[in-house]
């Protein structure tokens, strides 16, 4: 390890940066430096870690998708229904040229509502889904391409 000019230390192992971070995360919460964590595409355990935090330091969570697919958007409204650590859910929609679903949500007043359908609660549109399929060769080394649209 190596002393940095603001006296840290500088260690080269992932462990020692995600201390430093952990310090420094900790530091800028315990100073009331942040007013919300923004964060994109965090799936998964991730998602649930930081929506964790979020709760516990009563610091909102921001969660960015950015361009997605109808798909993701309403995956991404399941996800900040259940964690009350997530404040917004950031994506921009509509953009695409399918959205992969047949019910796209509704925007009002800046916000839509969560659908209360079974799973994720839109019909998906398979014709889509067939058209942007990826399709791999066999063999450890072919290349992944796109199917052909019908």
């Amino acid at each position: 390890m190596s002393e940095t000019s603001s006296g840290s230390e500088d260690c080269k192992c992932k462990a020692g940066h995600e201390r430093n971070r952990t310090v420094a995360g900790a530091l800028v919460v315990r100073e009331g430096l942040v007013d919300a964590f923004v964060v994109g595409t965090p799936m998964g355990l991730t998602l649930v870690q930081r929506a964790l935090v979020a709760e516990e330091t009563r610091i909102p969570l921001w969660v960015g998708h950015s361009i997605s697919s109808g798909v993701n958007q309403v995956f991404q409204a399941h996800d900040a229904a259940v964690f009350p650590g997530i404040e917004y859910a950031i994506s921009v929609t509509h953009v695409l040229e399918d959205d992969l679903i047949f019910e796209p949500l509704e925007m009002k007043e800046r916000f839509h509502e969560v659908p209360r359908e079974p799973g994720l609660g839109v019909s998906l549109d398979m014709d889509a889904i067939e058209k942007y399929r990826i399709v791999s060769s066999p063999g450890p080394t072919a290349p992944t391409r796109f199917a052909p649209a019908p």
